[in-house]
């Protein structure tokens, strides 16, 4: 099975006025994240939209960024869903067009015990060959996967590689390393908020799938490479950078417009308007958004 490390950006996704998929801007996004040397790209994350598309759509987006992208990183597609039978055939359908692997969230309306979440996950793995990486979302959720958890599913399943762990919590962060991947080594570790990178990297994980990696890939993969090379210096000069970039969630919008108000700024004929029932940005957030790109640059 293939290792995810490093920096893997949730890709967003660009959205025309009549609210289709615009491949034409994915396309320059795709080969803007690339040529900035990111280790991976993931569709279909919190970020991508994932929740608000149709199965149909979802397909679309899957077969499209597969064949574009060509192999020249990995590709990574989500596949969770609050129907097991939708997140199965997305998951099989990611195989089948010649997806590296599968990120899939626990269902987010009932909760659901440990014995469920184990037979969500492992229906999905034991469907495809693929590798695939668990996200761990509980503010979305409503659940946290916990060390044990994980660890049982990592025991039980060979192609279960990884986790996204989008949490507030580093301790919780730490704990899977040390209770997971450290019996574990294959097993990724990837942080999901930007902030959080550092001391992922620095406790032992693997990377990040990190949002604001859109609009400015250049300081994670920066700070991943001077981790790397253990360079202190940089490694304080990138992570200073990305706190004053993350600045920009602190806005009342949806942070899938903020992130595509970005690559707008970037230079992008991007939408920032996303596919939910969302409010677009007033000019005051907008102003707020350069300014911190600015500040970075």
């Amino acid at each position: 099975m293939d290792k995810f490390s490093g920096i893997i950006p949730p890709v967003v996704t660009p959205i025309s006025k009549e609210g289709n998929f615009d491949q034409d801007v994915a396309k320059l996004i795709i080969d803007y994240l690339i040529d900035s040397n990111v280790d991976s790209l993931f569709f279909l994350g919190s970020i991508g939209e994932f929740s608000q598309m149709s199965l149909k759509m979802k397909e679309e987006i899957t077969d499209f960024v597969v064949n574009y992208v060509n192999k020249r990183v990995p590709v990574l597609i989500g596949t969770g869903s609050n129907t097991i039978t939708e997140s199965i055939h997305l998951s099989k359908f990611v195989e089948k067009v010649g997806g590296d692997g599968v990120v899939s969230i626990n269902p987010y309306y009932f909760k659901l015990n440990n014995v469920e979440l184990l037979n969500y996950f492992e229906s999905i793995a034991d469907s495809i060959s693929i590798p695939m990486i668990l996200y761990n979302f509980p503010d979305r959720t409503g659940q946290d996967l916990s060390p044990s958890l994980i660890k049982t599913l990592v025991k039980r399943n060979s192609n279960i590689v990884g986790i996204k762990e989008t949490v507030n919590s580093i301790t919780h962060i730490k704990d899977v390393i040390t209770q997971v991947k450290n019996e574990f080594p294959y097993f990724s570790v990837l942080c999901g908020y930007d902030e959080h990178l550092t001391s992922t990297l620095f406790f032992g994980g693997d990377g990040g799938i990190i949002g604001t990696g859109n609009i400015a890939p250049e300081l994670f993969v920066g700070l991943y490479e001077a981790f790397k090379s253990n360079d202190l210096e940089k490694i304080k000069i990138y992570s200073q950078q990305i706190i004053q970039l993350t600045k920009i969630y602190n806005q009342d919008y949806q942070i899938l417009s903020v992130i595509k108000e970005g690559l707008k700024l970037k230079g992008f004929d991007i939408q920032s308007d996303s596919l939910g029932p969302y409010e677009s940005l007033n000019q005051e957030s907008k102003n707020f958004i350069e300014r911190a790109l600015k500040n970075i640059s």
